[in-house]
């Protein structure tokens, strides 16, 4: 489980530096939480560069390092023929460079294991029938001030590429979250109402995922952690969080979810210091 709280993105300055964007929908949209404040480049734009300047909202300079293990580009229209590089320096002077992903996949396709076998192309998208696509990098803790993002498209299912938030930072990955008895699944806010008749009649409403993760034996590092998680975000801002990164397959993608807090469960000490402490997420 991995989960991103203390995200570069919500203060950082993040611009465009090749590929332009629509002048209403900023690059500087992936700094901020609602789904409706995205970066969209125009129509038939195959590629782009993202600049993020570890300073301020306001100025690209001067850069404060930070750790970065994670970076992850959420509420994406990207086709499964996507690619993108990441690349990690200590400052916006580019002296110094301190990692470099490469040219890899933007949107990973599916596991064989999920693959309907006679129907579905080999490289299908992880993605494909869901909203958005959700593109992930974790990588060894390195400490930087300035990033960029290439990314390549050719055939974007939309005509056009867009994203909706990016988090980057040090993930925190508790070792023994979620524990046994994880709840998941789909809240749907729709009613309904059986007529005199019995026909069974539905007023459509949002539907959304929610998460309930548990923790137990968390130890006095991950206290902190958890700490400052429930006091950073507290119900008001968002994270990202992964419970089973890596996998590579549908269980992966259907337990992520840009999410906020919707309860602050108190901490349970235990023996040895340890503690327990319930999660409750819900997808923004």
């Amino acid at each position: 489980m991995k989960i991103i709280y203390d995200n570069v993105a919500d203060w950082a300055w993040i611009e465009c530096i090749a590929g332009g964007s629509i002048a209403t929908l900023p690059a500087s949209n992936l700094g901020l939480m609602e789904p409706e404040n995205l970066w969209r480049l125009p129509d038939g734009v195959t590629t782009a560069t993202l600049a993020v300047s570890f300073a301020s909202r306001t100025s690209p300079t001067p850069t404060t390092i930070k750790p970065v293990n994670s970076v992850v580009l959420y509420g994406g229209e990207f086709s499964s023929s996507s690619g993108w590089r990441v690349r990690i320096w200590e400052d916006n002077t580019q002296a110094v460079q301190v990692y470099d992903s490469g040219s890899i996949a933007l949107v990973p396709p599916i596991a064989f294991g999920d693959l309907a076998w006679g129907t579905d192309p080999l490289g299908k998208s992880m993605y494909l029938g869901w909203p958005h696509t959700v593109s992930k990098l974790w990588f060894p803790t390195v400490y930087g001030g300035y990033m960029q993002i290439e990314i390549t498209d050719t055939a974007p299912p939309a005509g056009y590429m867009q994203a909706t938030r990016l988090f980057v930072g040090d993930a925190f990955a508790p070792v023994h979250m979620p524990a046994r008895g994880m709840q998941s699944g789909v809240v749907d806010r729709s009613k309904q109402q059986r007529t005199d008749g019995g026909n069974l009649y539905t007023e459509p409403g949002a539907q959304y995922r929610r998460m309930v993760l548990s923790g137990d034996w968390i130890s006095a590092w991950e206290r902190l952690q958890v700490s400052t998680l429930k006091r950073q975000k507290g119900l008001r801002e968002d994270v990202f969080v992964t419970v089973f990164p890596g996998l590579g397959n549908a269980y992966e993608r259907d337990h992520e979810m840009q999410a906020k807090l919707v309860a602050l469960d108190l901490m349970t000490l235990t023996m040895f210091d340890y503690a327990n402490q319930q999660l409750v997420f819900e997808e923004v």
